[in-house]
Order: C-alpha cells, then structure tokens, then sequence
C-alpha cells in the first residue's frame, strides 16, 4: 500500500473510535469538559491539578474534538518522514510518543510499522490517568485496522502514564521521540525539550519529532482562563539548539475549516530535528530553512 492508502486507512480507524467510544459523527464539535472545582485557576498551585483533572474528565471524548483533516495531515507527513528513517534502521526502534492522549495515532503507527515489516516498540506517554485508562481500552477493544484486531497491538503499544517534563525512566533509550501536538500543553516547554533530548539513544537515528499548534493554548475554567505560552519557531529552534538538536525538516499543514481558538487556516506546523551528541556545526540562523511544502489532505 502507498502512504495516501494507509492515511484512507487511519481516516477509517479515527471515525470507527469517534462514532463507537467517543459516540460522535464525523467532525461533530465536542467541548473539552471542565473539571467541576471551586479553585482559583490563576493560583499557580492549582492550576497543573485542575488542567489534569480537566484531560481526565475529556478521556472518553477528546478523540473526538480533533479535526478530521488534522488526523489525516498529521499522519500523512509523520509516514512520509518515518519511512525515510525506518529505511536507515534495520534493528528494532524504541519510540517514545509524549502527550499522547487517546493514543490514536500510536496505535496506528504500531499498526503501519508491523505492516511494513519494522520491528519496533511503542511507548506512548501522557500525564492523564483518563487518557492512559482511555488506551487500554482500545488495546483490548473489538476495534480493527484494515482487518487486524487492534488488540493484537498490545505487544507493540505500551501506554506510561507520566510527565514529558521528567523522563528519566527513558533517559538514553529512545530511538525516536515523537510529540504531537501537545508540547504548547506543557506548563515548562523547555524543561520538555531537555527531557526528549536526554531520552535518545546517541547510537541510534537520534530523531525528534514536534507538531505544534500555531496559536498559545487556552482553557476556559469557569469565567477564568488558563493560558499556555505560544510556542514561536524562533523560541523552539533556539532551545532545540542549546541541546545540541538541529531541524532537518519542517512543513506548515494547512486546513480548509480554520483552527483551534484564534482560526485561521494554519492547522499545524510539523518540524523534524535531529540530536548531534558532539554539536551541531552551525546555528540554524546561518541555515537556509529546512521548508517542505505545505501539506493539505483531503478525504
């Protein structure tokens, strides 16, 4: 199968777990659901308890908020890159997913590498006991890919419940670490990067992948906001340096229905970098920009 075959095929799995778990049709409008307490969200103290508590009470529905067009641009672009890595590796690959959520997309990817004949493994990490409880299940659901019992993926898929900003248990281990669209979630972005540079493997491809939103994230607490940092591809280039990480590739992913809070039509902004456990020879402000084209998928 070509990747527009098996991106029909993730287009598929995504709309079978929103209608049968998530109870949704199609890109029906789900809110995220607020976690029900009387804390002061501005209150530093609280505000990392009530966003957790927040993502545990969305676990069953939040596989629904996600566009269509994002699920199918994301994998799209992640297949297309990881098929350029999968090619130069020929023993088993130890990927860490951070923020992972419903686990949709590692589930799937577990699915396309077996199917290509790749030997790896699947760490898919996220901070929300909801969204980790919300994995199992489909590991151990009736639910099928092009055939193949999603359960029988369990060996492939191992969902963590922990926190991107301290990854020590994966220090020096990971092959490939992979962050979508969750890293302008993170109440220290930087502390993050750290981690994920800490977690590879110097022997292996030394790859990191980050998908971001364009925009700074909000959620609403009541008549209260917590808000995120915005993320800049300046800021992330610079910190991704300081650790001797150096983009090799991005695309800016284009949408047709605007995007999450401020719309517009950039939907996401994909970059690929690599580790250079000596340095990097040069700082990315002396470098053309890695620019792919942008990216639009239609189903």
């Amino acid at each position: 199968m070509n990747t527009n075959e098996y991106v029909s095929l993730f287009f598929d799995f995504v709309n079978k777990v929103k209608k049968t778990v998530c109870k949704v049709e199609g890109d029906d409008i789900i809110p995220m659901h607020q976690a029900n307490q009387d804390w002061d969200p501005l209150d530093p103290a609280n505000r990392e308890r009530l966003l957790s508590m927040t993502w545990n009470v969305s676990a069953s529905t939040w596989a629904g908020v996600e566009k269509n067009s994002t699920y199918t641009q994301t994998m799209a672009v992640l297949i297309e890159r990881l098929l350029k890595l999968t090619d130069i590796s020929n023993r088993k690959l130890r990927i860490l997913s951070l923020g992972s959520g419903p686990g949709l997309y590692e589930i799937f990817l577990a699915y396309w590498l077996r199917s290509i004949g790749r030997n790896a493994r699947m760490y898919s990490l996220d901070y929300s006991e909801g969204m980790v409880a919300f994995q199992n299940g489909l590991l151990s659901s009736d639910l099928r890919i092009d055939g193949v019992r999603v359960s029988a993926l369990k060996e492939a898929v191992t969902p963590v419940l922990g926190n991107m900003e301290d990854l020590r248990k994966f220090y020096g281990g990971m092959d490939i670490v992979f962050c979508n669209n969750a890293l302008q979630w993170v109440a220290d972005w930087r502390a993050a990067v750290r981690e994920m540079q800490l977690a590879l493997n110097e022997n292996g491809p030394r790859t990191l992948v980050v998908v971001i939103h364009p925009n700074a994230m909000v959620v609403h607490v009541g008549d209260k906001l917590i808000e995120r940092e915005l993320i800049t591809e300046e800021a992330l280039f610079d910190e991704l340096e300081k650790h001797r990480i150096q983009p090799v590739f991005q695309r800016y992913m284009i949408g047709n229905e605007g995007t999450g809070q401020a719309g517009g039509r950039l939907n996401r902004m994909f970059f690929e970098a690599r580790f250079y456990p000596l340095g990097v020879s040069r700082s990315w402000r002396e470098m053309s920009r890695p620019v792919g084209k942008a990216t639009f998928v239609k189903l």
